[in-house]
């Protein structure tokens, strides 16, 4: 092991210079621990976007429902958003949509995973917790799509009326997916503990 003080070859396995009495077996962190950890934090952000952007697609249309009764009348739009299934309040049937429950669950799994993972980079938990997030938001938002899919279908054979997937059901499905993905990287990253 060459001394990084003085340039002396020494012996390997010897935790001093011969020379200078330097301590070879003292490390310091090293660029490529740097960048990692900065890399490891990026992608912790990027995880935390995908939440942030799985919670917002909660809130906005799943679906929209747009009726033009006759050509004089004014159409009437409503729009049933993924909050309004999770509390049941929407017009789409009775109670609480489990799908949306699940996604809504996923987006707070995926944040909370997403900001331990971004204290601490290098444990695989957290990145763990992130990915469990990320398919339950993507489990719930595809059910939701195939739940919804029977409106949709609907309104493709009713001339006056139009259902249509709303933009918060694409936006909890892309986030979710994003966030497992940027999880799966995290995790194959990381090198601390797994629990």
């Amino acid at each position: 092991m060459q001394c990084k003080k003085c340039g002396q070859e020494n012996i390997n396995g010897a935790q001093l210079c011969q020379r200078c009495g330097t301590n070879l077996m003292q490390t310091s962190p090293q660029p490529e621990t740097r960048a990692s950890l900065v890399g490891s934090r990026i992608t912790s952000l990027f995880v935390l976007a995908a939440g942030v952007l799985v919670l917002v697609g909660i809130f906005l249309s799943w679906l929209t429902f747009k009726w033009n009764a006759a050509e004089m009348l004014p159409s009437v739009s409503l729009s049933v958003s993924g909050w309004d299934l999770v509390t049941g309040s929407g017009d789409i049937g009775e109670g609480a949509k489990l799908y949306a429950i699940l996604a809504f669950a996923g987006s707070i799994v995926l944040l909370l995973g997403a900001l331990w993972a971004l204290a601490t980079p290098a444990n695989r938990a957290p990145w763990a917790m992130a990915a469990i997030g990320g398919v339950l938001a993507i489990v719930g938002s595809v059910w939701g799509w195939s739940d919804l899919s029977d409106f949709v279908a609907a309104g493709a054979n009713n001339p006056g009326a139009s259902f249509n997937y709303g933009v918060g059901l694409y936006l909890a499905l892309a986030g979710g997916i994003a966030g497992l993905v940027a999880s799966f990287y995290g995790f194959a990253r990381s090198s601390g503990p797994s629990v």
